[in-house]
């Protein structure tokens, strides 16, 4: 083989690498894509599943004060005996 031909090879060889590198690249930009797509849905969800937690127990305070209210209104049981 010639000097330029091996020149040529190594040329092409190189440009066919860089292909395959930037194929690579765009496949892991989209896998991050699709991850931070997942991410997003995944803390909405949370958000939402907190914002539930925060209105049940916000319920149930409201339901405790009431029976603590109303034990508190009544006459001690002990204090006739």
């Amino acid at each position: 083989m010639t000097q330029q031909a091996v020149e040529w090879i190594v040329q092409f060889g190189f440009a066919g690498f860089c292909a395959a590198l930037l194929g690579v690249l765009v496949w892991l930009v989209r896998q991050l894509l699709q991850l931070q797509r997942d991410s997003s849905d995944v803390i909405a969800r949370n958000t939402e599943a907190v914002h539930d937690l925060l209105t049940l127990v916000s319920d149930s305070v409201r339901l405790l004060r009431e029976v603590h209210n109303k034990l508190l209104a009544r006459p001690c049981i002990a204090r006739e005996e």
